[in-house]
Formats: structure tokens, sequence, C-alpha cells
């Protein structure tokens, strides 16, 4: 516009701009908003409903994510070794710490 000044608005002010807004923008954004909330208006999204039918005790779910681990372990073959490694060095670690305790009960 700061180039063409010609092309510029003389006329155009803050009223001018509302009332265009409120004349010709708001209401097609206002009919979108209505045929958008017309459209989902159906659904019903009831989530204590859908929990109850599903509720589980502590001991499936416990049973479930314990298959699902074991399964994920024998597929990834990297984990299982890492998971045996790193069981491996914390029972050495442990043995290491508590290795002759009691054995020498004068020297306390």
């Amino acid at each position: 516009m700061a180039q063409n000044p010609k092309s510029c608005n003389v006329d155009l002010d803050l009223e001018v701009m509302k009332s265009r807004y409120s004349m010709t923008i708001r209401p097609e954004i206002e009919a979108e908003i209505n045929r958008k909330v017309a459209q989902y208006q159906y659904l019903n999204t009831n989530l204590d409903a859908f929990a109850e039918k599903r509720s589980a005790g502590f001991w499936l779910q416990f049973v479930e994510i314990f298959k699902r681990n074991f399964t994920y372990l024998l597929r990834n073959k990297m984990s299982l070794y890492a998971a045996l490694a790193n069981s491996t060095v914390t029972s050495m670690l442990f043995m290491a710490v508590f290795w002759h305790i009691g054995e020498f009960p004068d020297l306390v």
C-alpha cells in the first residue's frame, strides 16, 4: 500500500471496519459454528458409563501387563539381555556390599 497510495482507502476508519465485520464477516463465522455444532450434536460421550462397563480388578490388570511385558522381552532380545545383565550386576553389587556380614561378632 505504501508503494501505491492510490489503492489505499482514505475513508477507512475503525467504525467502518466494525460495521463491515458485524455485517458480513461475523454472520459467516456464526453460521459455520452453528453448522459444526449441528453436525456433531448427536454425539454423547459419557465416560463414567464407559469406565463402569470396562472395569477390571487389580490382579487381572497385573496379569495382563505382566504378559504384555514378558512378550515384549521375548520379542526384543536386546531388552532381555539388558534386563538379565542389570539383574546380574545388581545382585553382584549387593553380594559384595553384604559379604561377611555377621561373621566377625567380636569386632563390633
